[in-house]
């Protein structure tokens, strides 16, 4: 900044242990977004040996100057980026403290909004905690807009106390980012927009065969795997209640390469898509969501989104039990274009989507033939991703009740 002019930015700061930082490595920021990285005990040689144990340091100028060559070889091999630290900075020296306020490292706490809660005397701050991980891009600038659009509909229809209900389903939610996100932030919106009144309900289940729930593990053959999974149900759910929505979120562990497993879903799903919010009598609009982030099975997908899903809902619906409209909401690895090659190893070619396979695959031939569909395509764009610049294909489709009611 010139001198004398008003910071443009400042950057979020989050405490993460030096002890906890190799575990929770997932809650760094993205590898091409810069950081610093303030610390007590810099010059304490157990202390280095653990950064360098977390992770290899590469300064940004570092990285920069690195051999083309090498960069090129990374892309190819789809390895990952080192992160982009701009600096380790001494935090036992109040002078860098100074000079870190100085250079918009760190800001002051912002006051309380409006948008907060009293509990027990204290006043509660209900935003979303600052967070330097970022989530998909498409489950932040298309899946949870369209969330909010459906849901502002439904209060201004007329009906003000009729209550919604929303399901979420990440399949293969891995260390559960996505769902936090989605969790923060609706629960930031309703509590802005509804406040006490709690007109809308939401749950989210966050489905990956790595989580374990319920198992001991000296019960499998496996021990060391087993402990493996139910370690990484338990850091998943340490992350959320970490972020206050631990409450909202629940992990289910399945193997959704499994056709029984499919099945499995698709009942559950039916059926808490129709159970009705805690206190309301009747429902104006239930929202079931199916996401699936970097996560493919085409037989899966055509299973959900078939009548399969949609006869379970039907048949299991009454009178004052509406079907839910269905969002599906995918974002994963595919070709720019028609016949445009796949130049990256990983992942492989033959689980890269075509261009227009998604839409292909919501849009059937009888509605190409001018009858009535079930889907509606939303959003259908392709972007890169920020490590080595691979496409992806962000798609969302809404199936509403309409379509399937008798």
């Amino acid at each position: 900044n010139n001198a004398g002019s008003e910071p443009k930015h400042a950057l979020n700061v989050v405490h993460i242990p030096l002890s906890e930082l190799k575990r929770r490595r997932y809650e760094l920021p993205p590898r091409h977004v810069s950081f610093v990285l303030f610390m007590s005990g810099l010059h304490d040689e157990h202390n280095g040996m653990m950064l360098q144990d977390c992770f290899s340091i590469r300064t940004a100028t570092e990285h920069a100057s690195s051999n083309p060559t090498s960069q090129r070889k990374r892309k190819r091999e789809g390895q990952q980026k080192p992160w982009k630290i701009l600096g380790i900075i001494s935090s036992d020296d109040e002078e860098n403290w100074t000079q870190a306020k100085a250079f918009t490292y760190l800001i002051a706490n912002s006051p309380l909004s409006d948008k907060s809660s009293s509990i027990g005397g204290l006043q509660i701050d209900q935003r979303p905690m600052s967070r330097l991980w970022e989530p998909d891009q498409m489950v932040k600038e298309l899946l949870l807009p369209t969330i909010l659009e459906k849901v502002s509909q439904n209060s201004s229809n007329g009906r003000d106390q009729a209550k919604t209900s929303i399901e979420i389903w990440d399949l293969g939610a891995g260390s559960g980012r996505d769902v936090c996100f989605l969790a923060e932030e609706l629960k930031y919106h309703f509590l802005s927009v509804e406040g006490k009144e709690q007109r809308t309900a939401f749950r989210i289940v966050a489905m990956d065969q790595r989580y374990r729930s319920k198992r001991n593990p000296q019960s499998s053959t496996n021990s060391n795997s087993t402990t493996a999974r139910l370690s990484e149900q338990k850091e998943c759910q340490s992350f959320w209640t970490r972020r206050r929505v631990g409450g909202c979120i629940e992990c289910m562990e399945i193997d959704l390469m499994n056709s029984e497993a499919q099945e499995t879903v698709l009942k559950e799903m039916a059926k808490r898509a129709l159970r009705r919010p805690a206190g309301s009598e009747t429902t104006e609009k239930r929202l079931l969501v199916i996401v699936a982030v970097r996560f493919w099975n085409r037989s899966l997908v055509e299973n959900f989104i078939s009548q399969g899903l949609k006869d379970l809902i039907h048949s299991h619906s009454t009178q004052d039990i509406g079907s839910p409209t269905i969002i599906f909401a995918i974002s994963q690895f595919g070709k720019p274009s028609l016949g445009a090659p796949w130049e990256f190893e990983h992942p492989k070619e033959k689980h890269v989507l075509e261009r227009t396979e998604l839409s292909n695959l919501f849009t059937p031939r009888d509605v190409e033939a001018g009858q009535s569909g079930t889907w509606q395509i939303l959003h259908d764009r392709v972007v890169a991703d920020s490590d080595h610049g691979r496409t992806l294909i962000q798609f969302v489709a809404e199936s509403s009740s309409r379509s399937y009611s008798n």
